[in-house]
């Protein structure tokens, strides 16, 4: 007794189109949540020269198996900025958070940003 499978190549190629869109929808929601993260670290910053401003940054990674979005502040003062210090005297600098609070603020946004996308997918 044989079985033979009809037409397995064309299920094959469907089902890795449809996990390539799936992917593609997961990437832009995850970027459409990173811009508004960046964007809105970018407006709380506070502004002296506009360095830490300017050097808030996205970077992406995609993989097959992971899909991730980096926004960080490339200045050597951006955490002491974000969370205070105590300076060589022994004085208190209050924090000034941007970071933070940008992303309290779009945290909840990925999944439905995910989401969206993902719905859109025909």
């Amino acid at each position: 007794m044989s079985v033979q499978l009809v037409g397995l190549d064309v299920v094959l190629r469907n089902i890795a189109s449809a996990e390539d869109k799936y992917h593609t929808a997961q990437a832009l929601g995850i970027n459409e949540t990173a811009i508004a993260i960046q964007k809105d670290a970018r407006y709380a910053s506070p502004v002296d020269t506009g360095r830490l401003r300017a050097s808030i940054n996205l970077k992406h990674r995609a993989t097959r198996l992971n899909l991730s979005a980096t926004i960080a502040a490339e200045v050597n003062y951006a955490v002491p900025v974000e969370f205070g210090r105590i300076t060589s005297t022994g004085r208190h600098v209050a924090a000034q958070p941007y970071m933070v609070p940008a992303m309290e603020k779009n945290k909840r946004s990925l999944s439905k940003n995910v989401a969206k996308h993902m719905r859109a997918v025909k």
